[in-house]
């Protein structure tokens, strides 16, 4: 048979998607890595609803004011995730072992010991029980960031905020590095940055569509670690009149929350032409049997 009629007999992507539909997900997983084609629907947003899902849980991190002790924590989400006692056991042994970031099932972790003093960053990834020791970069005092689909790659990305400036609330960038885990090294981004850049923190980043959203002043600022750009998407007109912000996502959309006053809450999704559209409009005081009210961050 030749190629034009193989290329004819071949089974479409709806009937493929529908058989590995139900096969298990660690079979699924497998599959990307043996044809480029069953990958590229994996990574399809229509399609990955389809597929089998992978295992989920909770990995969290408490920390008592009593002690100063920090404990990590796991808790199953799915039926067929697994039982682990320590999910962070698999490290090497620290004092002190501290959770800076996560990003779809990796972990960003600081662990140091006190006496002598020894400090390495780990990126590692429970479900495998492997990690990887990050070289330090030219600024240990930096905010990062973890960003890494495994939709798209197996790589993952470190991004290093310099800061210039600091302050209670926010901080001006001043540079950016960023490691790859594909080369296993820093490199400076070319990303020229403005003097009004300002990141607003603690407010965590949010990785969606291969772009790190952070909130700066007045604006999300999406950065495209691999392509090395940077854009400013404005805030919502309505957000002029915020006390307070936040950024997040839901079903591949990019969340903007805002609380005006002490009774409302707005929620608005952008848009594929990167428009915000208003999605909720909550009242805090209907949610709220008593009186007291608190807000946590």
């Amino acid at each position: 048979m030749d190629g034009d009629n193989r290329s004819s007999t071949r089974i479409t992507s709806d009937l493929l998607v529908e058989i590995l539909s139900r096969v298990p997900p660690k079979s699924s997983y497998r599959f990307k890595c043996v044809s480029k084609s069953w990958l590229s629907l994996s990574s399809d947003p229509y399609y990955r609803k389809k597929l089998p899902q992978p295992p989920s849980a909770l990995i969290y991190e408490t920390f008592d004011t009593n002690t100063n002790a920090r404990e990590i924590n796991y808790t199953k989400i799915s039926q067929c995730a697994p039982s682990i006692n320590a999910p962070l056991g698999f490290l090497p042994p620290y004092d002190r072992l501290e959770i800076l970031d996560q990003c779809n099932g990796l972990f960003l972790c600081s662990c140091s010991n006190h006496s002598p003093y020894i400090h390495h960053m780990f990126v590692c990834n429970p479900a495998t029980r492997r990690w990887t020791t990050i070289p330090e970069s030219s600024d240990e005092t930096g905010r990062l960031v973890l960003a890494f689909d495994p939709h798209v790659s197996l790589h993952f990305h470190l991004l290093n905020f310099h800061e210039s400036e600091n302050g209670s609330e926010k901080v001006v960038i001043g540079n950016l590095e960023v490691f790859s885990s594909e080369t296993g090294m820093w490199s400076q981004s070319p990303i020229e940055w403005v003097r009004d850049i300002e990141l607003i923190r603690p407010i965590g980043s949010i990785f969606l569509n291969g772009l790190v959203h952070n909130l700066v002043k007045s604006n999300v600022m999406a950065i495209d670690p691999m392509a090395k750009s940077m854009e400013l998407i404005p805030f919502p007109d309505s957000a002029k009149t915020e006390t307070d912000n936040r950024i997040g996502k839901s079903q591949g959309s990019l969340l903007y929350s805002a609380k005006f006053g002490e009774e409302e809450i707005v929620v608005q999704a952008l848009d594929g032409k990167k428009e915000w559209i208003l999605k909720y409009h909550v009242n805090i005081v209907n949610m709220f049997v008593s009186d007291e009210m608190f807000f946590f961050s």
